[in-house]
């Protein structure tokens, strides 16, 4: 809301009165006019610019409306990728999710991946092939598929190298937006160009891999709706914050391994 008086609710001063005879007085020495001529004139001029301001205030009014519903739609995606987040986390054993699209892509081949799309569970996609020989992806349970999967968190960075021109080959030949086509090879290459892509630290490595598989996840959840979101530019505190919580449970683990080895075995 913009800050000031609502030049809507204003009104026009009464300039015939004897308190604006100071206003008035040099209109009529200058133009020779009556003090109720130079209140008319005075209040035509107070309109003019009172009109001017309700247009000013209408436009900030616009623009302040659009950035709260940015404001409110970065907030709903905040939240849908925080508990995309918090579900991946605390999840166990992982569960398979729908859009494990890297696995179907990966160099065992099209064909091969056609002939092994599986999943866990009903919402995940299996990859196609129909009578012209274009690939797609429709939902597990219109498959036959029963083999199991590797979820696209669990892949390595080797695996994602050589998955994704496939996936963006996919998506092309499907029909896919070029707009999106090049937000997912913008996302991809933003992610390799990340400081943890390169790092010996493979906490850091392995969040990478887990925060594309949610950020993926979150972005296909939304596509269509008020919310939906650029892929870039990635979210680099969300993933230290995978980074942490990588390493957190990695050191815990390792401590409750010493506490039960070094616990006295009874006789």
């Amino acid at each position: 809301m913009p800050i000031g008086i609502n030049p809507h609710n204003a009104q026009a001063p009464v300039y015939n009165h004897e308190r604006f005879r100071a206003t008035r007085q040099p209109f009529v020495d200058d133009f020779n006019i009556t003090h109720e001529q130079a209140a008319h004139r005075l209040t035509n001029i107070w309109q003019a610019q009172n009109l001017v301001e309700r247009q000013e205030w209408d436009l900030r009014q616009e623009e302040d409306d659009e950035v709260n519903r940015q404001d409110q739609e970065r907030r709903q995606q905040q939240e849908e990728c925080q508990r995309l987040l918090e579900e991946e986390l605390q999840q166990v054993p992982p569960i398979q999710q729908s859009s494990h699209i890297f696995r179907h892509s990966e160099t065992t081949g099209l064909a091969e991946a056609e002939a092994s799309s599986h999943s866990l569970d009903d919402d995940a996609f299996a990859l196609t092939k129909n009578d012209n020989g274009h690939h797609s992806f429709i939902p597990i349970a219109a498959t036959k598929a029963k083999e199991m999967i590797i979820p696209d968190k669990d892949l390595t960075w080797a695996e994602i190298d050589k998955a994704a021109p496939r996936l963006l080959l996919v998506m092309k030949e499907n029909g896919w937006d070029e707009e999106r086509v090049q937000s997912h090879l913008q996302f991809l290459m933003a992610l390799s160009s990340h400081e943890y892509r390169h790092d010996a630290d493979e906490y850091g490595k392995h969040a990478m891999i887990v925060y594309q598989d949610i950020i993926r996840r979150c972005w296909h959840n939304l596509l269509g709706t008020t919310q939906s979101f650029d892929l870039v530019p990635i979210d680099k505190s969300m993933i230290k914050e995978i980074r942490d919580d990588l390493l957190y449970k990695a050191n815990k683990s390792l401590k409750d391994e010493a506490m039960q080895v070094s616990q006295p075995v009874s006789p």
